[in-house]
């Protein structure tokens, strides 16, 4: 019997956020948080991200106008 007394000394060892400090259902709730605030910064990122692509497409556009605007004035003198 002294074998499985050896036996019970062996632990797993847990991530930090996990534990002692956090219940396991607290502990996924909490990664849960985190991953929906996470996911929620990234779709802001992307939809700043979007927002300055169609400012640059937009002054590239005024930009040919402008362009053909001149090129069409030369033209006619």
């Amino acid at each position: 019997m002294g074998d499985r007394s050896g036996s019970k000394e062996i632990q797993l060892e847990l991530p930090l956020g996990v534990s002692g400090r956090l219940p396991p259902r607290a502990a996924e709730r909490h990664n849960a948080t985190r991953n929906v605030e996470n996911a929620r910064r990234a779709a802001a990122a992307l939809r700043a991200a979007t927002v300055q692509r169609e400012q640059k497409v937009n002054e590239a556009r005024k930009a040919v106008m402008a362009i053909r605007r001149n090129q069409a004035r030369q033209g006619q003198s």
